[in-house]
């Protein structure tokens, strides 16, 4: 069954379509994309839609109206430490989840299947709940430029995180969300799917780790 849910609508005014995989993505009526994406609900349920709203980074959307806003104040937000050794992972937090985390009761989620909290956030949120464990470490940052609208500024990313200890990778791992991570000799391998992320391990981990320590002017060995 799919694993999606939805908040704010009465139960009997919410029908889960069981297709084998997502709607198609658009953000432009007529375009080839949304037209891929009405046939894919129109199979789903039987029927083309009565109305449909294409808006890119909406915070909230009336049905059937269409009318939203943008602004990212959400019930239940979660105030992210943006300050301490995570800080840089939840500010990425924030480039892609501009509302940050919210908290949810499970049982106002309608679903096809039981939902339940995370024991570990998905994506960069979950990359920082390791580091504040002390199972993560950021290794290394990379210069990035960050677009959005009021700000053009320069910052640094995280772009390896060495792997300190057992852990889990979190949920979601794909595309932008994907990182590097070093597995350094005697570490064991994380449980889950690391996704787009790529691990480096053996020899060429414990280098980068000679090259770090050297550079930092530590001789110790990891």
């Amino acid at each position: 069954m799919p694993r999606v849910g939805v908040t704010g609508m009465a139960r009997d005014k919410v029908t889960i379509a069981s297709l084998g995989g997502c709607i198609p993505y658009f953000s432009k009526p007529g375009s080839v994309e949304a037209k891929s994406a009405l046939a894919a609900v129109n199979l789903a349920i039987g029927r083309s839609p009565d109305s449909t709203v294409a808006i890119y980074g909406a915070n909230s959307i009336g049905i059937p109206s269409g009318v939203h806003d943008t602004k990212h104040v959400m019930t239940g937000q979660v105030a992210l430490p943006l300050t301490g050794p995570a800080a840089a992972l939840w500010r990425q937090v924030l480039i892609y989840n501009p509302a940050g985390v919210i908290e949810l009761a499970p049982e106002d989620v309608v679903a096809a299947l039981p939902a339940g909290r995370y024991k570990l956030l998905p994506q960069q949120a979950g990359l920082a709940q390791l580091v504040e464990q002390g199972a993560l470490e950021i290794f290394m940052s990379s210069d990035a430029l960050l677009i959005s609208d009021t700000e053009v500024r320069n910052t640094q990313l995280p772009s390896h995180l060495l792997i300190r200890k057992k852990m889990r990778y979190p949920a979601g791992l794909f595309g932008r969300h994907s990182t590097n991570f070093v597995l350094p000799p005697g570490v064991p391998v994380p449980e889950g799917d690391p996704g787009h992320s790529r691990v480096i391990k053996g020899e060429e981990a414990a280098e980068m780790i000679r090259i770090r320590d050297e550079s930092n002017g530590n001789d110790s060995k990891n």
